[in-house]
């Protein structure tokens, strides 16, 4: 039961954002001292997204501990209203989840990570970059650097990773590629009240 309040409340967030814009923070994240300027810098972005891991020459590392080795962080976004790439998103996870809820059997938590949450929203954001831009994220992205895509901004692991950055990334981050927005205490307190982090 827990498993599909999960996956209902993880669809409720894209498309809250969705319909209505602005950052959406899990309720143990953490405005960052830095928000404010690095926002101010990024304001151009009209979706902005973090690297949660880059893994992707740190062998597998990643396996057991993260779904993607390219991996975007669920717990903090920016959208302006009515976003394309959200409503991409939001039809991929529908899409899924129409295609599993007719087996019989009961979702296991495992696979709320796959239908609704980290893997298919990293997927799903590689996707709606390589359809809108051309640009293979997997291949072209250079860990450590952020990035603009026409509207939509992919930052280092920096930006909404700080505490993890250590050994969920490359060591080569620029400086100039820092935007710090927020930190994640990683309470797991969402799970309790289902309710986001308000800034």
């Amino acid at each position: 039961m827990q498993e599909k309040k999960i996956l209902a409340f993880d669809l409720w967030r894209y498309a809250k954002i969705y319909d209505e814009g602005g950052l959406y923070a899990d309720s143990d994240v953490f405005k960052a001292r830095e928000f404010e300027t690095s926002m101010t810098k990024l304001g151009g972005c009209k979706v902005i997204v973090g690297v949660e891991a880059d893994a992707r020459d740190l062998g597998d590392w990643w396996v057991g501990k993260m779904q993607r080795p390219l991996q975007f962080i669920q717990w903090s976004f920016y959208a302006a209203p009515k976003h394309p790439m959200f409503k991409f998103v939001i039809d991929r996870v529908i899409q899924k989840l129409t295609y599993r809820l007719q087996r019989e059997d009961d979702i296991i938590t495992k696979e709320v990570e796959e239908l609704t949450g980290p893997a298919i929203w990293s997927d799903s954001i590689k996707e709606y970059i390589q359809l809108a831009v051309g640009v293979n994220l997997e291949k072209d992205m250079v860990c450590g650097q952020s990035y603009i895509y026409k509207d939509v901004c992919v930052l280092n692991i920096m930006a909404m990773g700080l505490n993890t950055a250590s050994d969920h990334s490359c060591k080569n981050i620029p400086e100039q590629d820092n935007f710090i927005i927020n930190i994640h205490k990683f309470d797991g307190s969402w799970k309790d009240d289902f309710t986001g982090g308000k800034f």
